[in-house]
């Protein structure tokens, strides 16, 4: 079982290769969290700014979540 991990750097990007055994649920975590860190680095809002817009989503995913439950 091969569990090396391997970063490269080119002159346009960063590869990162991965076991195929990754669970692949958890590398879109990672690569969601690294979006978010990008996207954050080039904003002006305010962590007040971005909770108020998570709690915004949030109330608004319920009730479609809660009819995906139901059905």
């Amino acid at each position: 079982m091969e569990t090396s991990m391997v970063i490269e750097r080119t002159a346009k990007e960063i590869v990162i290769r991965l076991p195929g055994t990754m669970d692949i649920g958890l590398v879109q975590e990672l690569l969601d969290y690294l979006k978010f860190k990008t996207l954050r680095s080039k904003s002006k809002a305010t962590i007040k700014d971005i909770e108020a817009l998570a709690d915004e989503i949030n109330r608004s995913w319920r009730p479609v979540a809660k009819k995906k439950r139901a059905a």
